[in-house]
């Protein structure tokens, strides 16, 4: 298994494993598979760096036709108090058709990847839902579904001009305790928003909406958005994260607005709130001339996707998230190996 490289090396493999890569994400939208692999590239700094060891951000593992890189998740651990990393990126070559036999060795090298982190206890990873061979890898190796995302995108050249919406304003400081308490409420309660940190077993339900909380209290103070706007009526019943398409795609083209995060009081939920913080979000993007608006979100979540789709909104794409986690997984090997001994007696 190669792990030491040098930096132009380093460089060349990951394009190479890119460009060749039927599941790169956003690739349709790029005029050549190169150009998809070099932005694709570009949100691994430490690639570009060689700055990729055990202990730091970005650890790559490779062998023919299989490349995995290790991403330490520091926010993330911080906020759960579990060493959290992620698997990315990950990619699998293989024929096609294909079998347990070439499954088995791709798990076997991604079993082998696991068994030699430093701490990591809990890890998170990404299939595209058409990449099928990868979900075999990841479950054969111990990962479990965690959620299914669908990403949609809206052609804003498409839309109408949209008003100004008088109730809608941009975030000051002092909303960041009303509304980083509602995100804690939203994220933290499966019957109102289902997101892999609140269905994994292993997370307590309050520290996962705590999460959400956190990143709306960095966007708004530390900046980690380009534009925050909150609902505000007299009552701050909700808000919405975007930002800009960054340099790394735009250089190639390719120009994609994030809607990243949202939530709405739940007690004011069925007002239109969400709709009118998408449609200023809208407008916003259309003034500076963005090409596609984009949403991601839960399978399950309906409002936020019926609301998507009201404005011309087409899936553009589908994830799957899966996690391993240490201890859980421990505890089923010892009650696997319980049970086999309880049918031998």
């Amino acid at each position: 298994m190669q792990t030491t490289l040098q930096t132009e090396d380093l460089n060349s493999l990951a394009r190479d494993y890119f460009v060749s890569w039927e599941h790169l994400p956003y690739r349709s939208l790029y005029d050549n598979y190169s150009n998809a692999a070099l932005a694709y590239l570009s949100q691994f700094p430490e690639i570009e760096r060689g700055s990729y060891s055990p202990s730091g951000s970005l650890f790559l593992y490779t062998e023919p036709d299989m490349l995995v890189g290790v991403r330490q998740l520091f926010s993330e651990s911080s906020n759960f108090g579990v060493h959290c990393a992620r698997l990315e990126p990950a990619v699998f070559k293989h024929p096609d058709p294909y079998g347990i036999c070439e499954i088995e060795p791709a798990a076997r090298f991604l079993r082998s990847v696991i068994s030699t982190l430093e701490g990591p206890d809990h890890l998170s990873a990404i299939a595209d839902s058409s990449d099928i061979f990868t979900q075999h890898v990841l479950q054969t190796s111990g990962f479990r579904l965690a959620d299914t995302i669908a990403g949609y995108h809206i052609p804003l050249a498409k839309l109408p001009a949209f008003e100004s919406d008088p109730a809608i304003r941009t975030a000051r400081p002092d909303d960041v305790p009303r509304l980083s308490a509602i995100a804690t409420a939203c994220f933290s309660q499966c019957h109102l928003n289902i997101n892999r940190f609140n269905a994994e077993p292993a997370f307590d339900n309050d520290v996962a909406g705590r999460t959400y909380g956190n990143w709306f209290t960095r966007a708004v103070l530390e900046r980690d958005a380009d534009l925050v706007l909150v609902f505000d009526d007299g009552n701050l019943a909700g808000f919405l994260t975007l930002r800009l398409p960054p340099e790394r795609e735009t250089k190639y083209g390719v120009s994609i607005g994030r809607f990243v995060l949202a939530a709405v009081d739940p007690e004011h939920h069925g007002k239109g709130i969400y709709r009118r913080l998408i449609k200023t979000g809208l407008k916003w993007m259309q003034d500076r001339d963005v090409r596609f608006a984009e949403g991601k979100m839960h399978l399950s979540n309906h409002g936020p996707i019926n609301v998507w789709q009201s404005f011309q909104a087409r899936l553009a794409l589908t994830y799957h998230t899966f996690h391993w986690t240490k201890n859980l997984i421990a505890g089923l090997n010892r009650l696997e190996a319980a049970l086999a001994t309880d049918l031998g007696t």
